[in-house]
């Protein structure tokens, strides 16, 4: 599959344009792109939350359209909350 549209797709952040400080988020259309296109350790590597994206994402879809019990509710909370974790960890690391 080629992903390659995916780069005149991404939109600027809107807080590193206005305020000129990056978000928690700010690398996570670039790892997707580099997940879909090259290497998902290279990825990995430059932003690390994109694993726990993936993974959350995952758990969400089969949450909503294969299985939906309390279940998989929870994993998909549990997955959502180590994805925030994750994010905040980066966030923190990446501006000492």
């Amino acid at each position: 599959m080629n992903f390659m549209f995916l780069s005149s797709w991404m939109i600027p952040c809107p807080s590193k344009k206005l305020l000129g400080i990056e978000c928690p988020g700010c690398g996570t259309q670039r790892a997707l792109e580099l997940f879909f296109t090259q290497s998902p350790l290279e990825a990995i590597a430059f932003y690390p939350p994109i694993l726990p994206l993936l993974i959350f994402a995952g758990s969400a879809a089969t949450n909503l359209f294969v299985i939906k019990n309390d279940r998989t509710a929870n994993i998909t909370m549990l997955t959502g909350a180590i994805y925030v974790a994750t994010l905040i960890i980066n966030f923190i690391i990446r501006h000492l």
